[in-house]
């Protein structure tokens, strides 16, 4: 039986789009804690927010870290893909949506995504600290589950996601 992921066809272009996991996990913590503690991965309540640091980062991992292998590593199994990264986009996003457009064979010359980054300034957007590197402050005992995670899996390639 093959995951749905190998099942696509053309003109089917996925981009997959990940950040480093331990960025990501503070960014869940902050999240839970700053702006709602309702989210699909996993299912927190409002008490939760006032959890110290160290429990809301076990929590992420627990729960949360585990739908981000499963996103990650069935994405592998798609020959056909791009993968981008937040990284790339905080770095230098007109080459970065470029990038996507024409993975996309869509127009992507430097004008047109200057135009549509200068449009989407103009609306409200939703974002935590933004910040890249804050993965560094995950308690040992969450980072130790995440790395756990991935070593069920001996042959993908976590680098991307900061294994």
């Amino acid at each position: 039986m093959l995951h749905p992921t190998q099942e696509l066809e053309p003109p089917a272009n996925p981009a997959r789009f990940t950040r480093n996991i331990f960025d990501a996990m503070i960014s869940f913590r902050d999240h839970i804690r700053n702006e709602s503690h309702v989210f699909p991965m996993a299912f927190a309540n409002e008490e939760m927010r006032d959890w110290d640091n160290k429990d809301l980062e076990c929590f992420a991992a627990d729960l949360i870290a585990p739908w981000y292998f499963n996103f990650y590593v069935s994405w592998q199994t798609c020959e056909e893909k791009l993968h981008v990264t937040y990284e790339e986009m905080k770095t230098d996003k007109i080459s970065y949506f470029s990038k996507i457009l024409k993975y996309a064979d869509l127009d992507a010359n430097k004008e047109a995504v200057e135009d549509l980054l200068a449009r989407s300034r103009n609306e409200s957007t939703r974002k935590n600290a933004a910040v890249s590197g804050r993965g560094s402050q995950i308690c040992d005992e969450a980072k130790q589950k995440i790395l756990g995670y991935a070593s069920y899996y001996p042959d993908v390639d976590f680098s991307p996601i900061g294994l």
